[in-house]
This record gives C-alpha cells, sequence and structure tokens, in this order.
C-alpha cells in the first residue's frame, strides 16, 4: 500500500513543480518589475534609515578610502573575475586571451545591475563566441558560482562561529555541502583537480578583495575593522547574487550585512551603510571603465568605416 501512495505524491509533486514553472516563466517580467521596486524601497530606506542612525556618530566621511576602493578595488575584482572566466574556457578546452576576457568580465558586471541576468547572459555570450556550448557555459557557471558561494559560507561560518556558533555552525554546514557537491560536479564532468584547486585559489583571492574593500568601506565612516571581523561578510555578495530577481542584489547585500554587523562588534548601521559605499563607489568604478571600454569600441567602429568607405573622387570645374 506504501509504494502506490508514494508514487502518487511523486508524481503530485512533479506535477505542481512543473506547473509552478511554467507559472514563473510566464509571469518572469513581471516578477522581476516588483523585485525591482522592492529592491529599490528595501535599499533606499536602508540607507535613510542607517544614515539617521548614524548621523550624530559620524561627523565627516573620508573620502581617501572610497577613491582607493573605487580606483584599485574594482579593477582588481575585474582582473580576478577575468581569470575565473579564463578558467571556464579553459575548462571547456577553449583557452581566452586577457583582453577579450577583461572586456566581457566588465560588461557581465555592468550587466549585473540590470533588472535581468545580464552578468550571465554576457557570460555564456562570451563564452559561445569562443566556441564553447551553451550548455556546457551553463554548467561552467553554475559549478564555478556553487564553489563561490560554499567557500564564502565556510569564511563567514569561521568568521562568526565564536560569537554565534549557531549561525557560524549552520554557516559551515552548508557551505561544506555546497562546495562538495560543486567540487563533485567538476570532477564528474572531468574539469579536473587542478581546475578545482584554480577556481578555488582565485576565488578565494576574491574573497580576500571583498574583505579588504570592506575595511576600506569601514574606515570611510570613521571606523575601524580586523580583517577576521571583514571576513564574516564574505556572504553577503553571494547572498544577493543568489536572488535572481533583484539586480545585483540591490538591497540584499546590504540587509544581510546589517544583520552580520552586530556579531562582528559593530551596529546594524555600520554594516548597512559601509554595504552600501561599498557598491555605490563600485558602481561609480565600474562605470569608469565600462564608458571607456564602449569609447573604445566607437573608436574602432569609426575607424573600420572610414577604412571601408570608398575614396570620394573629385570633380573638376
Amino acid at each position: 500500500m506504501a509504494a502506490p501512495k508514494i508514487r502518487v505524491a511523486k508524481s503530485v509533486i512533479r506535477a505542481l513543480g512543473r506547473s509552478l514553472r511554467v507559472w514563473f516563466l510566464a509571469h518572469r517580467a513581471f516578477l522581476k518589475r516588483i523585485g525591482l521596486v522592492l529592491a529599490l524601497i528595501a535599499f533606499a530606506g536602508g540607507f535613510a534609515w542607517a544614515w539617521t542612525s548614524l548621523s550624530g556618530r559620524i561627523d565627516t566621511i573620508a573620502w581617501q578610502p572610497l577613491v582607493a576602493l573605487m580606483l584599485i578595488g574594482v579593477p582588481a575584482t575585474i582582473v580576478l573575475n577575468a581569470a575565473e572566466l579564463r578558467a571556464m574556457a579553459s575548462a571547456a578546452g577553449r583557452p581566452m586571451r586577457w583582453p577579450r576576457a577583461l572586456e566581457v568580465t566588465v560588461y557581465a558586471s555592468a550587466g549585473n545591475m540590470l533588472p535581468l541576468p545580464g552578468g550571465i547572459i554576457a557570460r555564456l555570450g562570451g563564452l559561445k563566441a569562443e566556441g564553447v556550448a551553451t550548455r556546457a557555459s551553463a554548467w561552467l557557471i553554475g559549478l564555478f558560482a556553487g564553489v563561490w558561494g560554499g567557500m564564502s559560507m565556510l569564511v563567514s561560518g569561521v568568521a562568526v562561529l565564536a560569537a554565534s556558533p549557531v549561525a557560524g555552525s549552520a554557516l559551515l554546514a552548508a557551505g561544506a555541502l555546497l562546495y562538495a557537491g560543486s567540487a563533485w560536479g567538476i570532477l564528474r564532468r572531468d574539469y579536473g583537480w587542478s581546475m578545482l584547486g584554480r577556481v578555488s585559489i582565485i576565488r578565494f583571492a576574491l574573497l580576500v578583495l571583498d574583505c579588504a574593500r570592506m575595511v576600506l568601506a569601514i574606515a570611510a565612516l570613521g571606523a575601524s575593522l580586523s580583517p577576521m571581523a571583514a571576513a564574516a561578510f564574505s556572504v553577503t555578495s553571494f547572498a544577493g547574487t543568489a536572488v535572481s530577481l533583484v539586480p545585483a542584489g540591490l538591497g540584499v547585500r546590504e540587509w544581510v550585512a546589517a544583520s552580520i554587523a552586530p556579531l562582528v562588534g559593530i551596529g546594524p548601521a555600520f554594516g548597512f551603510l559601509a554595504a552600501a559605499l561599498n557598491r555605490l563607489f563600485g558602481m561609480a568604478g565600474l562605470s569608469i571603465l565600462t564608458g571607456l571600454l564602449l569609447w573604445r569600441d566607437s573608436r574602432a567602429r569609426s575607424r573600420r568605416s572610414a577604412a571601408a568607405s570608398p575614396p570620394t573622387a573629385s570633380v573638376d570645374a
């Protein structure tokens, strides 16, 4: 008797899953718009709350750390993300040159700001242009993202374990499962241990860079943060990215940072505002890089157009 009931339950679950998937795809544009509106409200409301809460404790904002974040932190992030993209292409047997990887990474990062998975689309397009099949590209992006998520949870878990054993243990368990599952997927698809090590090293370097950017953002508010305390915020970027309905995790990353902040000895408002400044000045640095790329592409098109135009013959009067 139990077996037929189990089969019926599985059939119902599968049918429900298909129905939900069809409904989501049919209403995806509407859900994206709702997500964007809610994200803007969460970000703007949180920023106003954080600024008001700290109005009597922050005399001035130190701009030097924010300029360093924008002009050094952002390009370094782009370089490391480009290194990861090259690793994806290499895993698929299609090596990608550095200039191309940097270009795709800049546009992918800019695409993350849009209310659609622009970053994923740009990476898929960049890998496809190098001859990587769409299905293989999707697997690589998903598995590499899993490595990132697992490592970010592990680092955050270690950082908050002493202050909150429950939260720390939960992050460590989830991180270990996600990393192990992604590592198994990479090895199962014959990308090899060397590729797993390569992407893990790149992602660890990106986590260290994220910590440095958070230290700079906190320093701009007149506070200080130890490297271990900054490591607690490692999971915030992944948490924001995982919410695909919200462009670049707008509002999500900041509220996650606000919830983690008390565990490392700073107020929630400090955590939210630091994450918001990290985002805003990161976007400013990215805008500069994107503008330079667009200007370069425009000049290249103009030169090609001029070279293709036939010379105009002069007519004697």
